[in-house]
């Protein structure tokens, strides 16, 4: 009878891991945002002393690679695209139960862009459905979404079991899945980049994107805001450095930015504003752009290396460090360098799904290359390039 329990109770515990890996792996979304989300989550504990939390301006902007290769600095894009201000609190609780970073610098323009991503189930569900499943979960539901939008946010597989239908993409998203999982975390670090220029922001009419923008802080992202610094406060986050990112659009009004510095002072947090004040980190509007909210290669270099003296010269963020951690570290900076290497090369791929993008384009966690023969192996699988 006893060993029947236990032969029932062994198999209930690896049919719901193996339920759990199936339907992650279902959840096919931005390979982008899944590298941050399980590359983050999959890092070593208190491995890193600098953790940059926020939308898409952090991961196409800062590359942890270069960091470490100029200043020794070890750090970690965890950031998601178009994520909602209502849901960093969330985020910041898996941050602190993981790490212990001596700085978290935080993508303030989330806050600035008005309440629209506040009520979008597809870049609610971006977080959501790739979070830890537990209690943290279950109240980020209850405090983040509405009542209409919550159904199958417990269970994810009654959202995605339909993806069966796409066999390639479920094998991408395990596969990718995978990788972070056994590599403990991405090699890029959450860095994504592209090699294509806007030209200046005299170009961006031409090529159909928005050339105006306004920062303003609404009442809901102001509270969501509040909330998000007394959580920092109370939960002892000693140095937080908040920035407003480089934008090529104009800002017609910035009257969100001035109210938020003061906020943010309030509480004792730092506040740096980059949007069009860009030319103090060497960034030239007409080769450093990729699009009008996004640095590309050769601004996130720029970029990278402006932040990280500034926090070289303003926080106590680095640690002693092994020397296996060194020669990790390395890997990591070596890998970061060959990216935006092939990147300003405008080497393109052949097989889509395993990166994001085509031609001008190049991300991806990156395993090795082979420049000998053009092959580039991401995720345990081995892919053609060919230079245009």
């Amino acid at each position: 009878m006893i060993k029947k329990i236990i032969k029932s109770c062994a198999f209930f515990l690896i049919f719901m891991v193996m339920f759990r890996v199936v339907g992650k792996a279902f959840i096919v979304m931005d390979n982008v945002d899944t590298v941050n989300i399980d590359g983050f989550l999959h890092e070593r504990k208190d491995s890193v002393d600098v953790v940059l939390m926020g939308q898409s301006e952090i991961y196409r902007g800062f590359a942890p690679g270069l960091a470490w290769k100029e200043y020794g600095i070890k750090s970690v894009d965890f950031s998601v695209g178009d994520s909602p201000c209502s849901q960093y609190i969330s985020m910041l609780r898996e941050v602190l139960k993981r790490q212990n970073p001596k700085l978290l610098v935080v993508n303030a323009s989330t806050f600035l862009h008005g309440d629209e991503n506040l009520d979008d189930e597809v870049l609610l569900r971006k977080w959501i459905d790739n979070m830890p499943e537990g209690t943290d979960k279950i109240n980020t539901i209850n405090t983040t979404m509405a009542d209409t939008i919550r159904d199958n946010t417990i269970v994810s597989m009654g959202k995605y079991h339909g993806n069966w239908k796409y066999p390639d993409k479920v094998l991408t998203s395990f596969c990718l899945r995978a990788h972070l999982f056994f590599n403990k975390g991405g090699y890029l670090k959450g860095f994504y980049t592209r090699s294509q220029t806007t030209g200046g922001r005299d170009k961006l009419a031409e090529i159909g994107w928005p050339t105006q923008e306004e920062y303003i802080l609404t009442e809901r992202c102001e509270k969501y805001l509040r909330n998000f610094l007394q959580y920092c406060r109370e939960n002892k986050v000693n140095n937080m450095l908040m920035i407003v990112p480089p934008h090529e659009t104009m800002a017609t009004k910035t009257d969100g930015i001035e109210k938020m510095k003061a906020i943010v002072d309030e509480y004792g947090y730092d506040f740096e504003d980059y949007h069009d004040n860009y030319e103090k980190c060497g960034i030239d509007d007409t080769t450093d752009f990729g699009d009008y909210e996004h640095l590309n290669s050769y601004g996130a270099e720029k970029f990278t290396s402006y932040l990280g003296k500034y926090m070289i010269d303003n926080y106590d963020v680095k640690t002693d460090t092994s020397n296996k951690d060194i020669e990790y570290w390395d890997e990591c900076a070596s890998k970061t360098d060959e990216v935006i290497e092939l990147s300003k090369k405008k080497y393109c791929f052949g097989y889509k799904p395993w990166l994001w993008g085509s031609k001008h384009n190049i991300c991806g966690e990156v395993v090795s290359f082979n420049k000998t023969d053009h092959r580039i192996i991401l995720c345990f699988k081995t892919y053609k390039y060919v230079i245009k």
